[in-house]
Order: structure tokens, then C-alpha cells, then sequence
């Protein structure tokens, strides 16, 4: 076997504390059945500390003299199920670690209760323990507890549940019974809220070879049984209450030994930490004053080794396979001695960097501090490992900017600190701005009457600022915007006009003057589709900082008073779906008149299939708008007689018609169903929309040894579509299932395909199942997971190809659901993935450089139909892609940027891409080591670009010539009454390459920009247009108008 750094080991040395800690607790005369003990390291010294049996209990009638609020204690009542007090009854302290670690280990703290039931413990520190309590007659109550010593009495209120037993025996191959030998960890297989409490329990076996666990509470448990001399064993899934649990251990085995170095001096490390896990195994040992590890009696198996500093993973591991009996040697394990980071604080949108700023890096054990020189560059010195350290802002002026969001967080080390320095963190970091201003021409007793309201014109941050006596007020900004300030009245009234201003960095902070104003006056009235005045109306006027509401009167009239420079209004009523936007620059001197139109009718009722009507129900449309061509949707609801109406579709066809219940009046919502229904002639005034009743459905699920299965469920529903015949995504339940049983309601009749997964991944599937009414009833059997193991190899030399991305998705033709796992091999190539729930699936695997592999893998039972582990090669690519850039004279053209991107392939994160090639003096350019597929090849140069698409088959090398050609200049202007839309971006969006183009209107609609020829599509902001536009390259200039 071949050793490496990469692999880690972790020796055996568990029985001297296993022994220890039996001997120590043994000894506890008021709780003699248990030896317990949580999973978190401690230290062991030679002498052991005193039994908890000897603490001291504290009575709260004596503490007299603590204060009434008392901080950083915990306070816990034990009681019985009927509420009697519990005394006598043990309270232990322990550490708290996400991490288990199967050695024995000491509490912080212990205690008795009183008579009362209650004990005191208040030397506990900040920070998450594990809480224990323990008596002779009830079962152990273990929980997690946060404490904070700034913080009032933390008070647990504990409960305590009848015990049951665990036993069994232990003997050797020949029958002889094993004495006096440490039998555990037993742990509890725990999930939901009380997953991550690792608590171990270790008992002594008697002259007969029999060990019993008490304390109990009914539950399922996994038992580990370490003896020196002899092979490990474990068992799984060991319910409580359960006698008769027999192990027969056997001799011999593997030794594995190796030494702990660190990973910045490589000098052995004594007392270190190692830990070995398998599947079922986990052994704990600390490397000795010359920093060797020695684990004896190993069975066959694969295992991985982890070094372990203060109860935490410190490194990286790796695993190894280990045959039973040959030795494994000379392993070095380097546990990590902390890394530094360094990097440049850039501000977020420039790259300016940013000097001055006070950093800090925190982590589990402290934090360090330093600041950014002139050039923006920090660094701190090498921190001591932890699963978690981050990079915080200190100074005040300053945040960090991240991925659109303003987080005090920016860089997190997550799971292993590396073993080399991080050195190019770049932290862009977004200015905390002042906002300052005095408000004028206001008495200081009238000053409460306003507030003053700022808002960024760029994003929706806003804060209102109160203004003081003497008329000053602040508020504060993060990020460069263009804003908006303006003068409120209590009752939200805009009472000044409006200053702009923008933030930016290298300027001054502002300065903003406001001061009252009179308001303008808008007058209008609104009219329907016939002329008539309209009466009733709603009129929403929305401006730069402020929302005003009316209706138009019994005349049709209305009338808004405004201190804004520009105005979004929009009427709507209750007689139309339709809603009327208007942009009204201000001062407006004129009659705004809205003048509602009629489309194609759609009006009907939504009753249940009784012909019972049903109210509030929703009714969402799609129809594509004839006059722009825009896609749209809209949404109306049904009134009490369950009638609705709608007036906007200007076409002769609703493309979908989706109605779904709300809280209806008169009819049981939850028991109705939702229906979709396409393609709607129009106009129709007698539509009738039927929403089905549900109903439930009896799932009876059974595991693979066809026993009922109990607990948590995932199930997924695909309903089959009638006119397609195929299945499509219904919906998703999380269900428990009780004794193999389970109910799903709200189901509509129908047939579906049924996918049930578990927490353990154990899945199951039911094809083409007809529900037709309540009570029906599915059965679906359990398997285990099925994971697919093997090695990446290349082809030829049988090197391990590391990071290749493995990849398994659905090849079964009645599979409904589009899933795909993706895992990568690690340093030795290896992988494992977990298999879907099919019967087919497709394996690709790819890594750059190389040629794609793809396999049809078949699954039976959960049995694969290829050698496990499976080895793949990968043939090296050896193809090279080379061409030449030329003008439209034929002359070649130097300095062009030529990049090559994979297309068509699985998935987009395993495409091969090329890129950044630049032509030499003849125009030539070469792309090394492609691997077989299609491929698009694109050139630029300033104002002048190129595409081709070419196919590498069977690694044949291919040669292509680009032909630059000069951008079309694509010119022209949106028609459009809402003025709003010229702040939206314009992009046009190549169809061949993906590249998109992007530019801003000017403020009357106008718009001027380059592209290269092709087919495009169009969006304005996240509005896609119906329709493409074909860019010739043989023309200089392209006039598109645009009409919205």
C-alpha cells in the first residue's frame, strides 16, 4: 500500500481511559448502575478526580446572600411524569462539541438535587453545554443548554422518563466468557432537534462475561465493543429495551501506525489527537512524546484518519484500505498549526483600495486585529486551527459588501482550516455614509410635526431621520446611490420638494437643506369604454418618496395635491382587470383624463363539481398582448356567488387559465384541488371553471425485510398529464409515518408516480398508481441506499485523475423525476455517490484535459450491474484546436482574443472552455489538449468580432478561420407611455453564443449601441419580449423601434 500525507491514522491506546474512567465512576454509591459519559475529549491525568458522588449539593435556602437576578447559573427542577420532586438526583455539566469523540470524559461541573427537586450550578461559562441528569430509578435526561453569563438564571425544567435496560454478554471464539473488560461507546441514534448530542456510555463486564447499561430511556442505539487482543466489532440499531446482545470477538488483526507532524514545521506534535472511523468503527488515540499513533487488532475495512486539536477536527484526512492482518505503516499525518490570511480591502464598486480600515479575525479561540495599509492590503498572523474563522469590519465608517448584500461577515474558513496560507482574499468592503441636513422656516415648538424621509433612487433602502429642535437631523446610508430627500407631516404627507443628491466615494458627505413648500394641484376625471364619466375609481399616485390615494367621484372626478417632480399614476376598478398607468410631469396644467377599453371578454363561475359556487377563488391568466407582443399575466378573484370577470385580454386566445381556492366562504377550501386549463378561446361570457374535491390517500410503506416502517418521510407526487401521457411534478409532502402508515391528504384524483425517500436515504417507488377516490390505498417497499464506488484512472498510465466531476442522472424511460448527483474524486481518485431512485441511470464523468466518459448503469434490487468499486479511465485529450483570425481583406489580424468554450454538454459546470489565447503576428492562434465535442469559438477585437461552431470527433485535431467583422451599430427608440421603463436596462442577447449586450436609454427612450451580427433576443430589464430580431452582417447600421 502505498503511504502519503494524505492519509491520516488513529491509534488504540481507548482502553486505558475506557478502564480508567469504569474505575473512577464506579464508585458513585448513590448512583451505582451507571458509568456515563459524554463524547467530548478531555485530558486525563494520572491522579482522578474526585467522584461526583462526594459534590457538595447547594441548597437554595442557603445562598442568602446572591443577589435575586443571578447571572451565568443554571437552575434545574427534576421531577417525575406525575410532577413529584426528584431528589438526590445527579446534575452533570459537560462540554458540548459537534464532534464525536469516543473516549470517556470528566464533568465541568456536578451537583445533587434537594428535596425540592432543584439544584444550582454557577460556574458555568458562556457557550453551549450538554446538560445531564441522572438517578437510580428513572432514565438519563440529556439535552443541549446555551448559557450567557450576561444573562438572568438559565432555568431547565426536567421531567424524567421510567428506565429501561440494555445487555448482552461478551465472550472469546472458544466460548470462554471475557471479564472485567470496558464494554462501549453505546450512543443513541438520534435525529431531528436532538441530532449532534453525542453522549457515551461505558459499563464493566462481570466475572461471567455479562454487562448491562442501565438508565435508559426507550430508544434505538448503536454499541461499539473495544477490547485489547481482540478485533473490534459493532451493532447497529439495538432497540431499547433488548437483553441477549452477544458478541464472540476474535483475535489478531491489523496494526496501523504512524506520526503526527505539523503542518508548518513537520516536527512531531505529541498529544495530538487521531481519530479512525469506518463504517461502523471509531477509535481515538493521542500520539505520544515523539508524536507516533499506534491502533492494534484492526479488522478488514476502509477507514480515514482525522488529527484532532481541542475537541476539533484540525486537517484534512484521507481514507485507506486495510486488509485484516498485513500491518499499515510509516503514515504521516500533519495536523494543522494555524494559517494566516492576507489579502486587499477594495471598495466594492471601483476597486479603489481602501487604506485605514481596522480588521478582525475571529475564530473559537480569540480574535486578531490589524489594519490596511495604503495599498489596502492587510495581513494577520497565523491563526490556531479552528472549523471557523471570519473576517469582520471594526471601524464604523465602513461594511462589507457581499453578493448584493450588506453583511458584517465576509470571509469564512469552513469545516478544515488548509494546510498553506490564503493569501488573495479580496474583501470589498462599501462606505457607511452620514447624511446631515437642517430643516428651515420651522418653528423650534413645531419641529415633532415633521420628519425627514431619505430614500436611494438606485435600490429601495430608505430611513427616516428625526429632526431636532433646533432644526438639524442625520440618518445613515451604506452604498454609493442617488438619492432622494423630502419633508413628511405626521399624517406621511410630503410637505417639501424634493432634493437630490448622490453618494460617492472621494466626496464630501452631504448637506441637505429642507424647507416647507405649497403643493401642486392635479385635476382629472376618468371615463369607460364608452365615454361615460366614471365614478368609484381608485387613483394611485406613486412619485420619487411619496404613495397618494383617492377616488374619482360621483362626476368621475379627482384631484391630488403633490409636492413631486414626477408622477406614476394608475387607475383601476372594480369593473375592469385592466389597470391605466400614466407619467405626469409636474407642474401639469392640463385635464388628466383615463379612459378605460374593453379586450376580450372572459367571465364565467368557479364552483366545486357539486355546482357549488366558489368564492375568493384565484384565477391567474397568461395571454400574449396583441399591440406589444409582451407575454403577460394577470390575476383576478372570484366574488361570493363564485362569478369573476375579466376585460384586459387583447387577443383571441387566453393562453392559460390557472385557478387555484383561497379561504373560500361557503365551500370546504382545503378539501378542493387546483386546475389548470390551456389554450381558451376568447371571448367567452359563460366560462365554467370546476375546481376537483380532494381526498386522502392511505400510504402504507414497508422497509426491505418487509416490516413496517416507522418515522420520517420525504414524498415526492408527478401526476400523469392527459393529453401528453407524460408525468409531471405535482407536489412534495413530509409526512411521518407511524407503524408502516401514513396519510396524504389534499390529493385530486388521478395517476401519479410516487417517490418516498428517508432520512437514512433508504427510497422507494411506486410507477403509474390511480387515485381515485378517498381511502385508497398505496403500498411501497424500502430499499437501502445503493452508492456507486470506484476510481478515476487515466487511461494508459492508471494515474489517479483528482477533481473529475462524476456525475449520475436519470436514464429510466418511466422515471418522471430530472434529478442528478454530482460528486468529485478526491486526491487518490476515488469516489462515492449516491444512486438515485431509478432503475437506469447515466454515468458521465469529466475532467479537463480529458475525454467524457458515459456508461449506462442498470439497478436491480438495489444491485448494480458493474464491478464494485468500478474503476473508469479517462483518455488524455490530445486533440489540439488551432485556426487563424483574418480580416475582411484576407490579411491575418495579431492581438486578437480568441476563446473556445464546450456546448451541448451534460451539465454546464463541466464544460471545457479555452480562453484567453491571443493571435500572434501571423494571426494564429492554438488550443492545446481538447477533448472530443462541440465547441464555439468566438474572436474580438475592439469594435470588430467572430464566431464559429465546430465538432472535434475521435480526437482528431480541427482548424478553423475567423473572419473579423465590424459591429452593427443597432440604434432606435422605445415607444412607451410608462417613463419608468427608460431607467431599465436594454439588452439584446445572442442565441448562438449566450453573450449578451447591454445599454441604457437616454431619458426620451433613445438608445445606441454595437453588437455583432446574429439572432438576438430582447429584454428590457427582466421583460423578455415575444419575437427575435436577425442582425445581418452585411449592413453598418440597424434601426429597431421598440413599442411597450
Amino acid at each position: 500500500m502505498k503511504k502519503s500525507i494524505y492519509l491520516y491514522a488513529a491509534a488504540i491506546l481507548l482502553v486505558a481511559v475506557f478502564s480508567w474512567f469504569v474505575n473512577m465512576h464506579g464508585n458513585k454509591k448513590h448512583v451505582p448502575k451507571k458509568n456515563l459519559t459524554p463524547s467530548p475529549k478531555v485530558q486525563i491525568s494520572e491522579t482522578p478526580k474526585p467522584s461526583p458522588a462526594a459534590a457538595i449539593p447547594a441548597p437554595a435556602k442557603q445562598k442568602t446572600s446572591s443577589p435575586s437576578v443571578k447571572y451565568g447559573q443554571i437552575s434545574v427542577k427534576a421531577t417525575a411524569q406525575n410532577g413529584a420532586p426528584i431528589s438526590n438526583a445527579l446534575i452533570e455539566i459537560y462540554s458540548d462539541t459537534k464532534l464525536f469523540l469516543p473516549i470517556a470524559a470528566s464533568p465541568l461541573e456536578t451537583c445533587l438535587t434537594d428535596a425540592d427537586g432543584t439544584a444550582e450550578i454557577g460556574s458555568v461559562l458562556n457557550g453551549s453545554f450538554i446538560l445531564r441528569t441522572s438517578t437510580l430509578t428513572f432514565a438519563d435526561d440529556l439535552r443541549r443548554i446555551e448559557v450567557n453569563i450576561g444573562r438572568p438564571q438559565k432555568k431547565v425544567s426536567i421531567r424524567l422518563k421510567p428506565e429501561v435496560q440494555i445487555s448482552g454478554s461478551v465472550k472469546k471464539e472458544n466460548g470462554e466468557p471475557i471479564a472485567g473488560a470496558s464494554i462501549g461507546p453505546l450512543s443513541e441514534e438520534k435525529s431531528g432537534e436532538e441530532r449532534g448530542i453525542n453522549f457515551s456510555r461505558f459499563v464493566q463486564t462481570d466475572s461471567n462475561g455479562r454487562f448491562i447499561f442501565n438508565g435508559l430511556a426507550p430508544g434505538v442505539f448503536v454499541l461499539n465493543v473495544v477490547i485489547p487482543n481482540f478485533q473490534p466489532v459493532s451493532r447497529t440499531d439495538i432497540d431499547a429495551p433488548s437483553d441477549n446482545i452477544d458478541f464472540t470477538l476474535k483475535g489478531g488483526g491489523a496494526t496501523v501506525q504512524g506520526m503526527v507532524v505539523g503542518s508548518r514545521d513537520e516536527k512531531p506534535q505529541s498529544g495530538a489527537g487521531v481519530l479512525m472511523s469506518g463504517d461502523w468503527l471509531n477509535l481515538y488515540t493521542e500520539s505520544d512524546a515523539n508524536g507516533l499513533f499506534t491502533f492494534r487488532n484492526i479488522p478488514a475495512g476502509r477507514f480515514s484518519l482525522e488529527p484532532i486539536l481541542q475537541d476539533r477536527k484540525a486537517g484534512k484526512f484521507d481514507s485507506f484500505e486495510c486488509d485484516g492482518s498485513l500491518p499499515v505503516e510509516n503514515i504521516i499525518l500533519k495536523i494543522n498549526q494555524g494559517i494566516s490570511l492576507s489579502g486587499k480591502a477594495v471598495y466594492y464598486s471601483n476597486g479603489v483600495p481602501i487604506s485605514g480600515i481596522l480588521l478582525s479575525a475571529k475564530h473559537q479561540d480569540g480574535a486578531s486585529t490589524t489594519t490596511t495599509n495604503e495599498s489596502g492590503q492587510f495581513f494577520f498572523e497565523p491563526l490556531i486551527p479552528a472549523p471557523m474563522a471570519e473576517i469582520t469590519i471594526i471601524s464604523p465608517e465602513y461594511v462589507i459588501f457581499d453578493q448584493m448584500k450588506i453583511n458584517e461577515k465576509v470571509f469564512t474558513i469552513e469545516e478544515y482550516m488548509p494546510d498553506s496560507d490564503i493569501s488573495d482574499i479580496s474583501l470589498q468592503v462599501n462606505k457607511r455614509w452620514t447624511i446631515a441636513g437642517k430643516v428651515e422656516n420651522v418653528a423650534p415648538e413645531q419641529t415633532s410635526n415633521y420628519t425627514v424621509f431619505i430614500k436611494s433612487r438606485d435600490k429601495n433602502d430608505e430611513v427616516y431621520a428625526t429632526i431636532n429642535p433646533d432644526g438639524s437631523f442625520s440618518g445613515s446610508f451604506i452604498g454609493d446611490f442617488n438619492c432622494q430627500a423630502g419633508l413628511y407631516t405626521k399624517s406621511m404627507n410630503l410637505a417639501s420638494e424634493i432634493v437630490e443628491f448622490s453618494l460617492e466615494l472621494g466626496k464630501p458627505e452631504p448637506f441637505i437643506i429642507l424647507t416647507p413648500a405649497q403643493p401642486q394641484v392635479i385635476k382629472g376625471h376618468v371615463l369607460d369604454h364608452t365615454g361615460a364619466r366614471l365614478a368609484g375609481c381608485e387613483i394611485l399616485a406613486k412619485g420619487a418618496i411619496s404613495n397618494l390615494f383617492t377616488k374619482s367621484d360621483t362626476n368621475g372626478e379627482f384631484r391630488l395635491e403633490t409636492l413631486e417632480k414626477i408622477l406614476q399614476i394608475t387607475a383601476s376598478s372594480l369593473q375592469y382587470t385592466q389597470k391605466i398607468e400614466k407619467v405626469v410631469d409636474i407642474p401639469f396644467n392640463e385635464e388628466l383624463v383615463f379612459q378605460f377599453w374593453m379586450g376580450k371578454i372572459l367571465a364565467g363561475i368557479v364552483t366545486t363539481s357539486d355546482e357549488k359556487p366558489v368564492a375568493t377563488a384565484s384565477i391567474k391568466y397568461e395571454w400574449v398582448d396583441n399591440q406589444s407582443g409582451v407575454h403577460k399575466t394577470n390575476q383576478t378573484y372570484s366574488d361570493i356567488k363564485g362569478r369573476f370577470r375579466i376585460t384586459d385580454i387583447n387577443n383571441d386566445l387566453a393562453e392559460r387559465i390557472y385557478c387555484q381556492p383561497q379561504s373560500a366562504v361557503g365551500t370546504d377550501s382545503a378539501a378542493l384541488g387546483e386546475v389548470q386549463i390551456d389554450d381558451v378561446p376568447l371571448p367567452d361570457e359563460n366560462f365554467k371553471i370546476i375546481l376537483p374535491n380532494t381526498s386522502a390517500l392511505r400510504l402504507r410503506v414497508f422497509d426491505e425485510n418487509n416490516s413496517p416502517f416507522s418515522g420520517g418521510l420525504n414524498i415526492q407526487f408527478f401526476q400523469k398529464k392527459a393529453d401528453t401521457g407524460g408525468f409531471v411534478y405535482f407536489s412534495n409532502f413530509e409526512s411521518i409515518a407511524k407503524e408502516g402508515e401514513c396519510s396524504i391528504s389534499s390529493l385530486t384524483p388521478g395517476t401519479y408516480q410516487i417517490s418516498v425517500k428517508t432520512r437514512d436515504e433508504r427510497a422507494g417507488f411506486l410507477n403509474a398508481f390511480d387515485f381515485k377516490e378517498d381511502g385508497d390505498e398505496a403500498v411501497i417497499r424500502l430499499r437501502p441506499p445503493t452508492f456507486l464506488k470506484g476510481y478515476v484512472l487515466e487511461k494508459g498510465t492508471n494515474i489517479p485523475v483528482a477533481d473529475a466531476a462524476v456525475a449520475l442522472s436519470n436514464a429510466s424511460e418511466s422515471s418522471a423525476t430530472n434529478l442528478k448527483q454530482t460528486v468529485n474524486t478526491n486526491q487518490g481518485g476515488e469516489f462515492e455517490i449516491l444512486c438515485l431512485d431509478s432503475d437506469r441511470l447515466n454515468l458521465f464523468v469529466s475532467r479537463s484535459g480529458y475525454q467524457t466518459f458515459s456508461q449506462i448503469i442498470h439497478i436491480n434490487n438495489g444491485a448494480l450491474d458493474v464491478d464494485i468499486p468500478m474503476t473508469v479511465y479517462l483518455a488524455k485529450a490530445t486533440a489540439s484546436l488551432s485556426g487563424a483570425v483574418i480580416n475582411t481583406e484576407g490579411k491575418p489580424e495579431s492581438g486578437v482574443s480568441v476563446h473556445a468554450r464546450q456546448i451541448n454538454v451534460f451539465e454546464e459546470s463541466q464544460a471545457q472552455s479555452h480562453s484567453a489565447e491571443t493571435t500572434d503576428e501571423t494571426g494564429k492562434f492554438m488550443f492545446a489538449d481538447v477533448a472530443d465535442g462541440d465547441y464555439l469559438v468566438t474572436a474580438e477585437k475592439e469594435s470588430l468580432s467572430a464566431a464559429e461552431a465546430v465538432t472535434i470527433k475521435e480526437q482528431q485535431s480541427m482548424s478553423v478561420v475567423l473572419t473579423l467583422k465590424k459591429k452593427v451599430k443597432v440604434y432606435g427608440a422605445l415607444k412607451t407611455e410608462q417613463s419608468a421603463l427608460f431607467q431599465q436596462p436594454l439588452i439584446l442577447v445572442n442565441k448562438l453564443t449566450g453573450n449578451s449586450y447591454i445599454t441604457q436609454f437616454t431619458k426620451g427612450g433613445q438608445f445606441e449601441f454595437a453588437v455583432p451580427s446574429g439572432v438576438y433576443k430582447i429584454r428590457i430589464g427582466e421583460s423578455e419580449l415575444s419575437g427575435e430580431v436577425d442582425i445581418s452582417d452585411n449592413v453598418e447600421s440597424y434601426e429597431l423601434d421598440l413599442e411597450f
